[in-house]
């Protein structure tokens, strides 16, 4: 893709109190992600479908968005939580609802999920990525006395970027903007975080 640009977009939080319960998305009113059970590329962990959004999970914790555009013209997004730490993608609370992928090899089968733990990328911070009414939803866990500052994100596939100033940042593609709002962040005591975007971008080679 000509003009790619790789955008490294830093989080800095400050703390307020607030109910968690209240900021969490409804989450039995959509479908769930999906466990890759061999219907999909086995780099893929789990999928999931929303407002003509596709979002593959890999198994490196990636986050890659499909957005389909007219005329079979789609754009990929591709996210990336910038740390030190291996992610290995799992679900948790799973439901009744199953995936079944029947093959020359045999079945195979799993639950289906609307929440997701991605590991630990940061030291203290531990990620999720929930799938409610709102749509898709980092949100981060930090242990006590860790520095939220750390949280970084990677973008690939987006042309230029800037943040609103309610902190939204707007990604621009080939097929518009793409507004990702600020992640949710949750303290150990469980009072939410605020985050606010910053950025700095590199072209990339």
């Amino acid at each position: 893709m000509r003009g790619l640009i790789r955008c490294f977009a830093w989080l800095t939080l400050c703390c307020f109190q607030a109910s968690a319960l209240a900021s969490a998305p409804a989450l039995t009113k959509v479908s769930g992600f999906q466990p890759n059970v061999g219907q999909l590329d086995a780099r893929v962990a789990y999928w999931a479908k929303r407002d003509g959004v596709s979002l593959f999970i890999t198994r490196k914790g990636e986050l890659v968005h499909r957005f389909a555009g007219n005329n079979g013209r789609d754009w990929v997004l591709v996210e990336r939580m910038n740390g030190p730490n291996a992610l290995q993608p799992s679900g948790i609370d799973t439901g009744s609802a199953r995936i079944t992928q029947i093959a020359t090899d045999g079945t195979r089968s799993a639950s289906m999920t609307n929440r997701i733990a991605l590991g630990e990328p940061w030291p203290g911070i531990q990620a999720e990525l929930w799938l409610g009414d709102n749509g898709f939803e980092k949100r981060f866990e930090l242990a006590p006395g860790t520095d939220a500052g750390s949280i970084r994100m990677a973008l690939d596939g987006v042309e230029t970027l800037r943040v609103a100033d309610d902190g939204e940042l707007f990604l621009a593609t080939g097929l518009g903007d793409v507004v990702l709002k600020c992640a949710g962040c949750l303290a150990k005591n469980r009072s939410m975080v605020s985050a606010t975007w910053l950025m700095s971008a590199t072209v990339a080679a």
